[in-house]
């Protein structure tokens, strides 16, 4: 049984492909059933996020669990996306993932809380196993060591804090503009949180469902709306954030021609989607004044933060390899772990045979003292059977490194030993 992960990412793989294989959150569990149903998975976890899709798993056969993943993507080529690594090439990827040290933006913490977000899901569905389980906690601490130990996490960085960043490029006044925020999920909460902070003059939150817009807007002291409201406000939105987990687009080329031709002036549109399935048609960016950016769009802006914070990643690197070597310490007992409970069984098995037949003696009535050494040199003799066949043959077939061995596992001192 092979742990593996199979997945695609930003560095793999452009948002076209990211977004036809994109998970949102409401049909993980869903997709999760369905991979155990294949019946090519022992146990799997699923990470989902803008930037990546990533199966985690044991399988006997990888190449059968891929096939199936591209089979129900509906990408005949998504294969030529895909990325497998296997062992101990798992901890070590899984560990980088947690840290953000394979984010977009380099040491981004949100990654952690959505790697610990899909451990959950999955643990509720029931499809880890005691490996995988094992793994993501690692992982975990990986994670909670590189963030206190080392500066990986000592700048607010974010694919949300960069979309900020492009804000205040583009508009070098933020008092004086009018943001629209559509999402009240964890990313558009990091994108209102620090436009507040940043101070723009006004902050509307928009959300399929009105209630949670309200949440957040109460937070951040901003309007909320609901979807249906966003042609009313889209004419006098400067800047505009999405970040839902919609499947189909929420704002079309149609309505941003229709907003604009509304307004009196003729001022630039920031449109910046954070979503993945994209939540604004791609054809908007071909309306005047519009400036729409994806995910993929950011990497620009990201670079720039990128070269301060790869110091520190190098001493996180080290950190990944202590927690590492403490999984893979973990993992190789397992097979040692079974081997002791496969032979205790087998002692045991032995004894209730000989304590059935001596229990039987006693009431026949032999003596027990009798039927005692009997017990004690019939079971010494069963559970010695089997090594000592085994090491004889291994002395007469030269293989004297196993009875070194066996020598050091059964505590035999070579000092009282008669040669």
């Amino acid at each position: 049984m092979q742990l593996f992960v199979l997945g695609v990412n930003y560095t793999t793989a452009p948002l076209a492909v990211r977004e036809r294989v994109g998970i949102v959150e409401s049909e993980l569990t869903g997709f999760l059933q369905s991979a155990m149903a294949s019946g090519q998975l022992k146990g799997v976890i699923v990470v989902s996020t803008c930037n990546r899709t990533e199966l985690y798993g044991q399988a006997e056969d990888i190449s059968a669990v891929e096939r199936w993943w591209v089979h129900g993507s509906g990408l005949e080529n998504l294969s030529d996306y895909v990325y497998c690594h296997c062992g101990e090439q798992v901890v070590e990827h899984l560990m980088q993932v947690a840290c953000g040290l394979d984010s977009l933006v380099l040491g981004e913490p949100q990654i952690l809380g959505q790697l610990k977000a899909a451990f959950s899901i999955a643990q509720q569905a029931e499809v880890t196993t005691p490996v995988l389980e094992r793994l993501f906690q690692h992982s975990f601490s990986a994670a909670k060591r590189v963030r206190t130990e080392t500066a990986v996490g000592a700048c607010p960085v974010s694919v949300a804090f960069t979309a900020v960043r492009l804000s205040q490029k583009m508009f070098s006044n933020l008092e004086a503009t009018t943001v629209l925020v559509i999402g009240a999920g964890d990313t558009a909460q990091l994108v209102a949180r620090h436009l507040k902070q940043y101070g723009v003059g006004r902050l509307i939150i928009a959300n399929r469902t009105l209630a949670h817009a309200q949440v957040l807007a109460e937070k951040v002291a901003g309007e909320a709306i609901s979807l249906t409201d966003l042609p009313v406000c889209l004419p006098a939105a400067n800047i505009i954030v999405t970040a839902t987990g919609s499947r189909e687009p929420i704002i079309s080329r149609a309505m941003v021609e229709q907003a604009h031709a509304l307004r009196d002036h003729d001022d630039p549109t920031l449109m910046v989607d954070l979503a993945v399935p994209r939540d604004i048609s791609a054809a908007v960016a071909d309306c005047k004044s519009v400036y729409l950016y994806t995910v993929d769009d950011l990497q620009q802006v990201i670079q720039e933060s990128k070269k301060s914070r790869k110091q520190a990643a190098l001493a996180a690197q080290a950190l990944i390899h202590e927690e590492k070597d403490k999984f893979h310490a973990w993992y190789r007992s397992l097979h040692v772990s079974d081997v002791i409970s496969d032979y205790r069984g087998q002692v045991l098995e032995v004894r209730d045979v000989l304590v059935a037949e001596a229990l039987s003696a006693l009431k026949n009535g032999q003596l027990a003292e009798h039927v005692v050494e009997t017990l004690g040199h019939r079971l010494v003799n069963k559970v010695m059977h089997t090594p000592s066949v085994r090491l004889r043959e291994a002395a007469r077939d030269g293989r004297h490194e196993l009875v070194s061995y066996a020598s050091e596992l059964l505590g035999v001192d070579k000092k009282d030993r008669i040669l």
